[in-house]
């Protein structure tokens, strides 16, 4: 191993350690073909896979392997996505860190949904504003934030949020990609 290489298998090994706390399994490869190999064995057949814009899964052969394997993948490319794709693209990333934040004791849900709303939150002026909608194919961050959440009984929960209230949407009306 190179004096460089081992820089990065202990830098690997503290960051590990921290994503292990936070309750995130976390391996380091020391070559793409090793990631490569390590990530097709993590993901089950079957699975849909989101990405958009990630030059590390590029550099590893990971999207193309995905692409190439459609029968197996579903794949959803969020680099070309529209409107729609987008929002099922935002409704699966909530769920999963929803999941993950089940499994922690005590986990701050108001605080989570407060960051995530204040993330869309700012001072766009009109002409930006006029962009987005012409440009983005992301919905504006209203739908963004309030669409998302109202599909979510820890979002509920979190709030009290019942119905006749605003955000409120029957169970059987919300949306489920799992």
């Amino acid at each position: 191993m190179t004096p460089k290489q081992e820089a990065w298998a202990i830098q690997a090994e503290h960051v590990i350690k921290q994503m292990e706390r936070r309750h995130f399994n976390a391996y380091y490869c020391s070559t793409k073909e090793e990631a490569l190999t390590k990530a097709l064995s993590i993901i089950e057949k079957g699975s849909v896979i989101a990405s958009g814009g990630s030059a590390t899964l590029g550099e590893v052969g990971l999207l193309d392997y995905i692409k190439n394997h459609s029968e197996d993948y579903t794949f959803i490319d969020r680099s070309i996505a529209k409107t729609e794709d987008e929002n099922v693209a935002d409704i699966s990333a909530m769920r999963c860190v929803l999941d993950i934040m089940n499994t922690i004791e005590n986990a701050d849900y108001k605080s989570f949904f407060n960051s995530f709303a204040s993330s869309f939150a700012g001072g766009a002026t009109r002409k930006y504003l006029a962009y987005l909608i012409s440009e983005d194919e992301h919905a504006n961050y209203g739908v963004r934030v309030n669409t998302v959440l109202s599909n979510f009984q820890e979002f509920y929960d979190t709030y009290g949020i019942s119905e006749g209230d605003a955000m409120y949407v029957k169970p059987e009306n919300r949306i489920t990609i799992w």
